[in-house]
């Protein structure tokens, strides 16, 4: 939809809004302004059919990830083989350049950061609250990129991580990430073995 916004508000009648991009504020925004009654057309974010046309409302700046609230996990987990899982989230976008990918497409038509990353710290308490308040034992990153181009910086990363990890008690969990195949290094991927790294998609495109 950020990208096919013209097609689909020209095609399908049915559909008089669309919101580009990260839609976390934007979609707050639309539903306040709609429950109050108010006019929804020039929202930053979105572009919206109107009576006289469409009315692009312009990009709206993509948050800083740490500026985000956790996400809203109500009910019980998922499992997988009796272990509750949770989905997480550490960065967005990814550093790279391939033609054929949707994610540099996208991240190159917002207004922001192609690659932006959380603070370790927000990470592990984020999985502190999940694993207290849920059970979780087994995190799925769904980064489109778990690394930087840089072994130090990711060994710097994901160390501090780890000891984030350890000071909150948290040596029974099970991790799995996604990253490209230049950034696999032996000493980066033994500290994330001894994080609890089970699984690692690895784009060989």
């Amino acid at each position: 939809a950020t990208l096919e916004h013209t097609n689909i508000l020209r095609e399908y009648r049915e559909v008089d809004s669309v919101i580009r991009h990260e839609g976390e504020w934007t979609l707050r925004e639309l539903c306040s302004r709609l429950a109050a009654g108010e006019e929804i057309a020039g929202i930053e974010g979105t572009v919206v059919r109107t009576p006289t046309g469409i009315v692009d409302g312009g990009k709206r700046r993509i948050p800083a990830l740490d500026d985000l609230p956790f996400p809203d996990r109500r009910g019980p987990p998922h499992e997988v083989m009796g272990v509750p899982i949770s989905p997480i989230i550490g960065s967005r976008g990814c550093y790279a350049d391939c033609s054929f990918c949707c994610i540099y497409a996208y991240a190159e038509n917002a207004d922001g950061a192609r690659y932006r990353r959380r603070s370790p710290e927000s990470i592990a308490a984020e999985m502190k609250e999940e694993y207290d308040r849920r059970g979780i034992r087994f995190f799925i990153f769904h980064d489109d990129n778990f690394f930087v181009p840089s072994r130090d910086k990711n060994i710097a990363r994901y160390t501090r991580l780890k000891e984030l990890i350890d000071a909150n008690g948290m040596s029974d969990i099970a991790l799995v990430i996604k990253c490209r195949p230049n950034d696999v290094n032996h000493e980066l991927f033994q500290l994330l073995k001894s994080m609890g790294l089970i699984r690692a998609y690895v784009g060989i495109e």
